[in-house]
């Protein structure tokens, strides 16, 4: 990804830059720890190699610096646009290799070395996005950038998890999250927002932009029981979603979705699902539900890779106010659990 940095010493202000380079991978985060060891003695006009610091007690005895670029994605959708956020020293760059690809904002300092930026995506292509220090690049994420084949549209949670169809379905009043979601002609996800145009039938009305970093994510208020439509416009693409919504008093109880884990074969990947249900026995769908494993809590739905010789679980469901409880065997998915990213 990066190659390490080359070790001529520099004195930046602040901050001594030297010594310990590592680099960390993981869900799409790159690191570079940057540790305050600087070497500060000339002999004969050549540098001298020496441990101490050049700076001051306080200065010297700083805690490492990670450089971080968050929230970043291998492909995303030609024409949208992206939140990112960077964590590194104000006085550190971040720039595209590509400006006709990939444009970026201007960074906004939100607090202690950490910032905001937008990145526009207005040409096809692939181009790096660069967090620089004065000494080189820090971080180098690569990303491509397609233009989208298929809009889908999807019933959603609050952390810009897909739930599933929204067409058709009948679905809790108050407030909803809508996905609209780009896919490229191999039906793989394009990241990316801004593309969407949302029309609403009366009892409908938006509640802002969802908080997720990566998709096009809207909220949506249903006010009313009763049939609703949603029109959702890409370009010169229309969509129109029929659905249906209910009060939560009209719900008199909750039904916990799972499948028979006699019926499964070992390493099957199992969801576990919450629905709302009427006195008509009508399924409710985006009711919120809450799983908690242990310690460990989850939205929307639970994943689990069935084991059945491993060790029993037990879940609490919760919705509604109710509460159902399942014993499971196997290895729990992570990629819904609260606190991850």
């Amino acid at each position: 990804m990066v190659g390490n940095p080359s070790l001529t010493f520099r004195e930046t202000g602040a901050w001594h830059v030297g010594c310990s380079v590592s680099l960390v991978n993981g869900q799409r985060e790159v690191s570079v720890m940057l540790r305050f060891v600087p070497f500060c003695s000339y002999f004969l006009g050549v540098l001298t190699i020496l441990p101490g610091c050049c700076g001051s007690a306080a200065e010297c005895e700083r805690a490492p610096m990670e450089a971080e670029i968050w929230r970043i994605e291998d492909r995303y959708a030609l024409g949208s646009h992206v939140r990112i956020e960077i964590r590194g020293p104000e006085r550190w760059t971040l720039a595209s290799s590509d400006p006709e690809i990939v444009r970026i904002g201007a960074v906004e300092w939100i607090g202690a070395n950490i910032g905001r930026a937008t990145l526009h995506f207005i040409g096809a292509g692939r181009a790096s996005i660069i967090f620089e220090s004065e000494l080189g690049v820090v971080v180098e994420e690569e990303v491509e950038v397609l233009a989208h084949q298929r809009v889908v549209v999807r019933l959603g949670e609050t952390t810009g998890l897909v739930l599933g169809p929204l067409s058709g379905e009948v679905i809790l009043a108050g407030d909803q999250h809508v996905l609209v979601l780009y896919l490229d002609a191999q039906g793989r996800l394009l990241h990316g927002a801004g593309l969407a145009e949302l029309r609403m039938s009366s009892g409908l009305e938006p509640c802002g932009t969802a908080a997720s970093a990566s998709i096009e994510q809207h909220c949506i208020s249903v006010l009313t029981p009763g049939p609703h439509l949603l029109a959702v416009r890409v370009e010169d693409e229309r969509l129109e979603l029929p659905f249906e919504a209910v009060l939560a008093n009209d719900v008199v109880d909750v039904e916990l979705l799972a499948a028979d884990e006699s019926e499964l074969m070992p390493g099957t990947w199992v969801e576990v699902d919450v629905v709302g249900v009427t006195r008509e026995g009508t399924r409710v769908r985006g009711v919120h539900p809450r799983f908690q494993a242990g310690e460990r809590l989850y939205l929307g739905y639970l994943t689990y890779r069935h084991d059945p010789a491993g060790m029993p679980r037990t879940i609490a469901a919760q919705a509604l106010g109710r509460q159902r409880r399942i014993t499971v065997h196997g290895s729990l998915s992570e990629k819904n659990e609260a606190g991850q990213r």
